[in-house]
């Protein structure tokens, strides 16, 4: 934090200052948080509904809390990562944030685990249709990744037939291919576009 010596109007003026400086970057932050959520949320897969729904905006190492709902792909708002609490990290002089998903099968959604796909068990949990249209194949019931519909792959099971409701590699695309950095341009100048 800048010091000044002085009367105190300097230090009135410099608290003002500091306290704009924290509203403008946790605006930027805030609104990078959201676009984040919901470009991960529109481009990851959505079954049941429940990953889309499980994104959370956390500082690094905090508590992310439980899976959210299912039963639409969910879309994020200012309530979903507010401005005064990331305020309130600022001052406390958290410096790293985090966006999780909490959801149980995360990991399989983002294509870092082997999973199994039945369609009579996604039924039978009232989700017979996916949200997302998918690319389909037969149910599968023997493991693969998320993306593998069909074909020998790398002879470790013959067929992996699946149903997809995200491209391949959705979220390393997003990582890696220029949407996490779009996000984070587009937070960071909405947030600073203000007069001082």
């Amino acid at each position: 934090m800048a010091r000044f010596k002085g009367g105190g109007m300097e230090k009135s003026i410099a608290n003002k200052l500091m306290k704009e400086i924290n509203r403008k970057t946790a605006q930027g932050i805030q609104q990078f948080a959201i676009d984040s959520m919901n470009t991960l949320s529109e481009s990851g897969p959505a079954w049941s509904g429940q990953f889309s729904a499980s994104w959370r905006f956390i500082p690094e190492g905090g508590n992310p809390g439980e899976p959210g709902q299912e039963g639409k792909i969910y879309n994020y708002s200012k309530k979903d990562a507010r401005v005064t609490t990331i305020e309130k990290y600022i001052k406390a002089g958290v410096k790293r944030f985090q966006i999780v998903n909490t959801a149980p099968h995360a990991n399989i959604a983002i294509d870092a685990e082997v999973g199994v796909l039945r369609r009579d068990l996604a039924e039978a949990r009232g989700w017979p249709e996916p949200l997302k249209t998918p690319e389909l194949g037969d149910e599968r019931d023997n493991p693969g990744l998320r993306y593998q519909i069909g074909g020998d792959f790398s002879g470790s099971f013959d067929k992996a037939p699946a149903s997809r409701t995200a491209e391949p590699d959705w979220y390393l695309s997003y990582l890696q291919g220029g949407g996490l950095q779009k996000d984070l341009t587009r937070g960071f100048s909405v947030g600073f576009k203000a007069s001082f």
